[in-house]
């Protein structure tokens, strides 16, 4: 789906959002600014809030899922001003927590909580819709599991955006054919701009690329990482093995242990490959 699509999507999800919103308190929200950047930090939308009570920056998500609702938080903390998020639909449970985190919201089924003095709203319990704004079905290949260990390598290194397509496939440890797959949806999404000539590529809205990359990677990423739980024949197994040799690295309790030299004895550990 191209970047036009997508954000063809968020503003009907906002739309639909603001319009749910009036039906539900009658009261009506007014878009001021779209898709711009405050100190640096994208945002999706602003909007006035009715009876003096202020604006707020958006961030608009189509899905809200457990499995990321930290990094969820935290975007929306990290909005240059006060925010509000913005989503498809929100369950009662994320609902809860949402409050409980503090965090403003309202969804395109009329549930909210708005916490903006003199403006106190708190509506939960409307079901989700049977044809939710973003049916549509968004698929992009740069956000499975393959998709992301190439998106993890152009955050680190955003030069890398430009090499040929088998040194990126190297580098990443993917075929050469989901580096095509990946490219070109980075492309669609907006994130990679092309000015020709096959290397000619340039990584941009790298800070929105980087959220994407954090709300995706605990539903798709992370699960495949894990490999076992496995248990030592002894304590002290740790301090007698250079790891480095295998090509990982230590992290958890070892980790800690070895940066201030505090003696732990951690028995069970877990690997996972990146």
């Amino acid at each position: 789906m191209g970047n036009m699509a997508l954000l063809e999507i968020d503003d009907k999800l906002l739309q639909a959002a603001i319009r749910a919103f009036l039906n539900e308190t009658g009261l009506l929200l007014r878009v001021r600014d779209e898709r711009l950047e405050i100190g640096g930090q994208p945002v999706d939308a602003i909007i006035e809030m009715p009876e003096r009570g202020g604006k707020l920056a958006v961030a608009v998500k189509r899905r809200v899922p457990h499995a990321n609702f930290e990094a969820l938080v935290d975007q929306v903390k990290r909005l240059p001003m006060a925010g509000v998020l913005v989503a498809d639909y929100i369950n009662p449970n994320m609902a809860k927590k949402l409050k409980a985190m503090g965090i403003q919201y309202f969804d395109t089924v009329g549930n909210a909580c708005i916490n903006q003095p003199p403006v106190y709203v708190h509506v939960t319990g409307n079901k989700q819709q049977q044809n939710p704004v973003t049916s549509g079905g968004e698929t992009n290949r740069a956000f499975d599991v393959a998709g992301l260990k190439v998106v993890f390598r152009f955050l680190c290194e955003p030069l890398l955006v430009g090499a040929n397509y088998r040194e990126i496939a190297g580098r990443t440890g993917v075929a050469v054919g989901t580096v095509g797959w990946v490219i070109n949806g980075l492309k669609g999404a907006g994130y990679i701009i092309d000015r020709g000539g096959g290397t000619g590529r340039r990584l941009v809205s790298r800070k929105k690329l980087l959220d994407r990359w954090v709300e995706t990677y605990p539903e798709k990423l992370k699960p495949k990482l894990r490999v076992g739980e496995f248990v030592a024949d002894g304590p002290n197994w740790w301090k007698e093995i250079d790891i480095e040799e295998y090509g990982a690295y230590w992290g958890g309790e070892i980790a800690a242990a070895k940066y201030i030299k505090y003696h732990c004895c951690p028995v069970n550990f877990h690997i996972k490959v990146i």
